[in-house]
């Protein structure tokens, strides 16, 4: 009977593992992809790039324009995709915005993990975690200059990502002092 349970178990949990190894981030991309391999699966209209990221415009996301970014490690690898949405700019229109934005991802990935809302400075930010995946969704701006980010970061090249963001800050730094 015991072996029975656990044979129940392992078989009820591997689909749920073999979805978080092969969760797709947009249009079958994959955590760990080159730089060359994602330009060339994406179809949207190719709009710049730099050492770790590639840029594109992808239209309307809920009828929002929008682009999406990929960045990569320093060695090659896919470790984010942030969506980047720029609604009008008026108050009542960016809250609903980034509302209408945020429930289309919790109907997909479900109760988000944190949520935060500063309204004296128009900040919003919700987390989801997934097993190898962050999704946060947040909106911020200065100068009645808005955009919402919708941002899928892979936690394997979290670490990698946070050391080269602090390195090209500190060397930004060293620049002006």
């Amino acid at each position: 009977m015991k072996k029975l349970v656990l044979v129940l178990a392992i078989c009820l949990c591997l689909p749920a593992l073999a979805a978080a190894k092969d969760f797709t981030v947009r249009d079958g991309m994959k955590w760990g992809m080159a730089k060359a391999e994602v330009e060339k699966a994406e179809t949207a209209m190719w709009l710049g790039k730099d050492d770790t990221t590639i840029n594109y415009n992808v239209g309307l996301i809920l009828g929002i324009p929008a682009r999406v970014n990929y960045i990569f490690t320093q060695d090659d690898k896919l470790a984010a995709v942030e969506y980047v949405i720029t609604p009008e700019q008026e108050i009542e229109v960016l809250a609903k915005s980034y509302e209408k934005i945020r429930n289309a991802v919790a109907s997909k990935y479900g109760l988000p993990v944190k949520s935060d809302i500063m309204y004296n400075s128009m900040y919003y930010y919700t987390e989801w975690s997934l097993d190898d995946t962050v999704i946060s969704a947040k909106m911020y701006g200065y100068s009645n200059n808005y955009s919402i980010y919708v941002k899928y970061a892979a936690k394997a090249y979290a670490e990698a990502l946070n050391a080269e963001s602090a390195a090209r800050v500190k060397a930004e730094i060293d620049k002006v002092f």
